[in-house]
């Protein structure tokens, strides 16, 4: 009888001690989800607080599943048109120093530092008719001593190009120099082959690379587009794989 209390409690010990230790192995999560499929949360977070400045702003669309999935993809449904304001500012009522921008897209980059301390910021929907459908006001904090990373706008890129091209590597007046000097570069002679064989490389047209007969035969819609995605990316592989060989 001893013996058989004594298995009982040794038992009920080791399960005491996998639970604890198995449990040591529960991952919480902080962020409400890891990826988006489709963005269901706006960003910066309420609260939030940042870790590179600027933030970059980003918010859900307001018709995620309509539209065109791809080009030369033809659909029955039509995305409606649709405008997104937003507006940061240091008060939650932005009645000073704000700044705002409108969007065709459900993301905004500031391309200016923000000073430390708690922002504001909201953004809205705008139909066709003007109508703003606004969100509530989240607010997000810029931290003392935290990463920046503040690229040029394209209006600033665009703005210091030569006029003239090749516009990335050289100006016009050293195209014949750099001819010249690379005639027998092994490096420059790969990539004209490389560009030769894809120049040489046929074309199919998007009803030979993608496979569709199994994308008709799904009802739901997510998994509708998903399917196309995946299909258009083989697309993608092929290419790379062609220009690699």
């Amino acid at each position: 009888m001893m013996k058989q209390r004594i298995s009982i409690f040794l038992l009920f010990t080791i399960l005491l001690s996998a639970n604890g230790y198995a449990q040591k192995g529960i991952m919480r999560l902080t962020q409400q989800t890891l990826m988006h499929e489709v963005r269901e949360t706006p960003s910066p977070l309420d609260g939030q607080h940042i870790t590179v400045n600027p933030p970059r702003f980003m918010w859900p669309d307001k018709f995620p599943h309509l539209g065109a999935v791809l080009d030369g993809v033809e659909e029955e449904d039509y995305k409606p048109e649709v405008t997104y304001r937003i507006r940061i500012a240091r008060d939650p009522e932005f009645k000073s120093e704000v700044i705002t921008a409108e969007r065709k897209w459900a993301f905004f980059n500031p391309f200016k530092l923000f000073e430390k301390g708690k922002w504001y910021w909201q953004y809205a929907y705008v139909d066709k008719d003007g109508k703003e459908e606004w969100s509530p006001v989240s607010h997000f904090y810029i931290d003392e001593h935290i990463r920046t990373f503040n690229p040029p706008s394209l209006q600033e890129v665009l703005a210091k190009l030569p006029k003239t091209h090749p516009r990335i590597l050289l100006d016009a007046e050293d195209w014949d120099n750099i001819i010249e000097r690379n005639k027998n570069n092994p490096e420059a002679q790969a990539y004209i082959r490389k560009a030769d064989k894809c120049l040489n490389h046929p074309l199919k047209h998007l009803e030979e690379e993608i496979d569709t007969t199994q994308v008709v035969k799904l009802t739901n819609i997510v998994q509708y587009r998903s399917a196309l995605i995946r299909e258009s990316r083989k697309i993608v592989d092929r290419e790379e794989a062609n220009i690699e060989a």
